[in-house]
């Protein structure tokens, strides 16, 4: 038999070669699940073009097209319905219809509680027959080893069931088509062995339990059961993988997850405070856990991870590579039992903002040894304690990248430290290549000041987001970086001109032009991630004197910008694009008219920077 890719011009190494260039090139929009704080891949439109060439470049085109797709249980269509369509997404039933659902990776499977019980009083057997139906005609995702779960309720069904209630009840009517809670128990029962059955390979699960405030008694029953189907879910088969958001973690969970045969390697805790279940499933897996990542713990929390059930020694967790504690709420109280040994000997990455959890030095002070991303709030009591001795000159002996700012309860110190921080984020690693420094008053920031700083000379990314320099500051640290490749700034005016509108006259461009002559700058790549201009021309004037001066600069990225317009503050895209139109009139000034490089730069509205 002759092989598709004899024809082609190119071999199929290659044409697999332009697909990941693609994929890693082309940002993927996402859309938002409504009722969930949830996005969804789409797939990307520039593999369009790649499947339209040939039949070759679409089978190999085609995994990375269909790998993640979506699928929405609720109530039954009605045949006068025309079907529920969205361009931006790919849904599993138009998957199947065209036979590719082979190469299915990930599946977004959504389950409206409300509107599938409104379903079932419409039509009892509709799980068992509509929806067995269509996974049968689905047939096996024999590649799909990923499952993005969402239950909960929309906000339109949760009005319209109330209001239908409330007019049952005002009409004196019997609401004889209530829906048993036990129904909806049933049908979640089928819907866990139908998915499980369609996808055997199945090793991750992302459970997201959408959040409701205020609900009624009958949707509290509801509730109660979409945490006993999630549950039941978790259980059901060996997983490497578990994030659970919203969830309550019952004993049964723990039981069960303990005597499956697998060992979780990887957990996702999001918007909960740490409870003793959620604690208990962590320890529980602490000798095969890889990853780990809390969302919204409690200071308290965190530090039980590190208790032995039994004893006052330390639990350590040997194969942990990732930790990740995000919005860690809490006073550290040093009476509480703190680890007597480094509780994560393996551990490469360290993200903790909010309250440091830990009231002793053992965990920065031996993962100075193996952590080479290091992301900390740092605040008055651990700077006090301990922050001359865990932060000294090149301490991290592998630190690639470190990220410094203050905790939420320092916002004082943030502005009166704001050197310190800078300071000690540049020159904590030995070989750092990616600083990120938020929130720094730059009041400061002079020539002496930075004379007085080691740059290392393998710093490559330097991001200063939240940090807003006007142009000069912004190139004595360009300058100071020898090596420094790509940065993220926002810009302002100079203190004593914040309120002028005009355009800067010529001779003042020119001067800075002269001042910065035989800059030795390397940055070739800049975002500019905010704008403190009265205006979006003045902004665009001073972004291009700026560029003028690099030498190397071939790309300028602006996002999220915001400038002042009297009144009022204008945000996002549309400010970008005024500002990138700044950019274009003040490329037609006489005194850029035969500087080449300055047109050559690509200026563009982007995130990625």
């Amino acid at each position: 038999m002759v092989s598709v890719f004899q024809n082609t011009a190119l071999p199929a190494h290659i044409i697999e070669h332009v697909a990941s260039y693609v994929i890693s090139t082309v940002p993927k929009p996402v859309l938002i699940i409504p009722y969930q704080d949830a996005y969804v891949e789409a797939p990307a439109k520039a593999f369009l073009p790649l499947m339209a060439v040939c039949r070759a470049w679409r089978i190999l085109v085609a995994p990375l097209f269909y790998k993640t797709v979506m699928h929405t249980i609720d109530k039954p269509k009605k045949e006068s319905a025309p079907p529920r369509q969205n361009s931006e997404r790919l849904c599993l039933p138009n998957i199947v219809e065209i036979g590719s659902q082979c190469h299915v990776k990930q599946l977004y499977l959504n389950i409206d509680l409300l509107s599938l019980e409104d379903g079932l009083i419409e039509d009892p057997l509709y799980i068992s027959n509509e929806v067995f139906a269509f996974f049968k005609n689905c047939g096996t995702l024999s590649a799909a080893h990923t499952l993005y779960l969402f239950v909960g309720y929309s906000y339109t069904m949760l009005f319209y069931m109330r209001n239908k209630r409330a007019m049952m009840l005002e009409n004196q009517e019997p609401d004889n088509k209530t829906t048993d809670p036990i129904d909806i128990s049933k049908a979640l029962d089928e819907i866990k062995h139908m998915v499980l059955a369609a996808m055997p390979r199945l090793r991750r699960i992302y459970i997201n339990n959408g959040p409701i405030p205020l609900l009624h008694d009958h949707e509290k029953v509801l509730n109660a059961k979409a945490d006993h189907f999630l549950n039941s879910f978790a259980t059901s088969l060996p997983l490497g993988h578990l994030s659970l958001f919203n969830l309550k973690v019952t004993k049964d969970l723990l039981t069960s997850l303990e005597t499956s045969r697998g060992a979780l390697r990887s957990i996702i805790l999001s918007n909960n405070k740490g409870s003793q279940q959620h604690v208990e499933l962590v320890r529980r897996n602490s000798q095969w856990l890889e990853r780990l990542h809390m969302d919204h713990p409690t200071n308290h929390a965190v530090l039980k991870l590190t208790w032995m059930e039994k004893g006052s020694s330390t639990l350590v967790y040997p194969r942990l590579r990732f930790l990740c504690i995000n919005s860690c709420v809490g006073r550290r109280n040093p009476n509480n039992r703190q680890p007597t040994v480094d509780p994560f000997p393996a551990l490469r990455t360290l993200i903790c903002h909010g309250t440091f959890p830990f009231s002793t030095s053992i965990v920065l002070e031996q993962g100075k040894k193996h952590i080479c991303q290091l992301e900390i709030d740092l605040d008055s009591e651990l700077m006090e304690a301990y922050g001359n001795k865990l932060f000294s000159n090149g301490s991290f002996e592998k630190l690639d990248c470190v990220m410094l700012g203050w905790a939420g309860n320092g916002f004082s110190l943030r502005w009166h430290n704001s050197q310190l921080l800078f300071t000690k984020a540049l020159e904590i690693g030995k070989s750092t290549r990616v600083a990120h420094i938020q929130n720094m008053r730059t009041d400061w920031l002079d020539d002496s000041a930075l004379s007085s700083i080691t740059f290392l000379d393998t710093l490559r990314v330097l991001d200063m987001e939240l940090t807003y320099l006007t142009i000069n500051q912004a190139l004595r640290i360009f300058e100071a970086c020898s090596g420094l490749q790509k940065a993220y700034i926002s810009l302002c005016d100079e203190n004593e001109r914040r309120n002028e509108c005009r355009m800067p006259p010529e001779d003042e461009l020119l001067n800075f032009r002269k001042k910065y002559d035989g800059c030795k700058a390397s940055i070739y790549a800049l975002g500019i991630h905010n704008t403190s201009f009265p205006r979006s021309r003045r902004a665009g004037e001073y972004i291009l004197s700026l560029v003028d001066v690099l030498p190397c600069l071939r790309r300028v990225s602006i996002a999220h910008c915001e400038y002042s317009i009297p009144g009022r503050v204008v945000a996002g895209e549309m400010a970008a694009r005024k500002l990138l139109r700044a950019i274009n009139l003040a490329l037609m000034r006489k005194i850029y008219k035969n500087r080449p490089r300055v047109h050559s730069v690509k200026y563009v509205i982007d995130n990625c920077w």
